[in-house]
């Protein structure tokens, strides 16, 4: 599988049906915490362009979150202990990259 950063459909291994890949690595992905009116909270990720240099941060943190014109991934919820285990899972992640960088 060839890398290329952004959100992408592809197929893996011998799956059926595509999934949607956020490829990060690159640090020109923006990621933007949300919050919606019926009391949800999350992130928004999607690559605008809107970077000027990899791992920016935007401040304003209006730029792309409604922004329709750009394909992005929004992962929502409704329960701070949700936002604690796919937190512990990005750490596990983060340790096993490390480990395999030994």
């Amino acid at each position: 599988m060839s890398k290329v950063y952004g959100i992408s459909q592809i197929i893996f291994g011998e799956d059926e049906n595509e999934s949607t890949l956020v490829q990060f690595g690159d640090g020109m992905t923006a990621i933007q915490a949300v919050t919606y009116d019926n009391g949800d909270f999350g992130v928004v990720l999607v690559r605008d362009g809107s970077f000027d240099k990899p791992f920016g941060i935007n401040e304003k943190k209006d730029s792309y979150a409604h922004d329709t014109s750009y394909g992005k991934v929004v992962i929502a919820f409704d329960n701070p202990k949700s936002v604690d285990v796919l937190v512990a899972r990005l750490i596990e992640a983060k340790e096993m990259a490390e480990e395999l960088k030994e």
